[in-house]
C-alpha cells in the first residue's frame, strides 16, 4: 500500500514522470479525468507500463525527457508488486472529480480496493487538459 501511495505522491510531486502520447494504450483517449486515473491504475495492474507512461506530463502539459520516462518505467513494477501482495486490483473507486471552471485542470480523488478487500489510502491526482485529452500532471 505504501508503494502504491508513493506512486501517486511521486506523480504529483516529483518531476520524473513522462510522456504525452497520441492515444496509444487506451488511456489517452479516456473521456474524463477519473477515467484517466482509473485506467492508469488498471494498466499498472496489467503490467501495461507503456500505456501508463502515455498520460504523464509536466505541470504545463509538456512531454518529459526520455530519461524521466525511463525513471518512471523503472518504478512501475514496484507499484505492481504492491498490488500483487494484496491479491491484485479489485477496483479503483473514484471518490471525487473536480474540473476547473475553465476546463483546463482537474483533481481526482481515488481509492484502490485490493483483491483481498483491503482499501488503499485515498489519493488526489492533478490532471491537465492537453489538446482535449486529460493527462496526469506532475508538480
Amino acid at each position: 500500500m505504501k508503494t502504491f501511495k508513493l506512486l501517486f505522491s511521486i506523480a504529483l510531486i516529483a518531476a520524473i514522470f513522462a510522456l504525452v502520447s497520441c492515444g496509444e494504450g487506451g488511456v489517452a483517449g479516456s473521456s474524463t479525468p477519473g477515467d484517466v486515473v482509473k485506467t492508469a491504475i488498471e494498466n499498472i495492474a496489467n503490467e501495461n507500463y507503456d500505456a501508463v507512461l502515455t498520460v504523464y506530463v509536466t505541470k504545463k502539459g509538456k512531454e518529459l525527457s526520455k530519461e524521466e520516462k525511463n525513471k518512471v518505467k523503472a518504478f512501475l513494477p514496484s507499484a505492481k508488486e504492491d498490488l500483487d501482495k494484496n491479491d491484485g486490483l479489485k477496483e479503483v473507486k473514484i471518490i471525487n472529480e473536480t474540473i476547473s471552471e475553465d476546463g483546463t485542470t482537474a483533481v481526482v480523488k481515488a481509492q484502490v480496493i485490493y483483491g483481498n478487500g483491503k482499501k488503499g489510502r485515498e489519493s488526489s491526482t492533478k490532471l491537465i487538459n492537453v489538446d482535449g485529452k486529460w493527462r496526469i500532471r506532475v508538480n
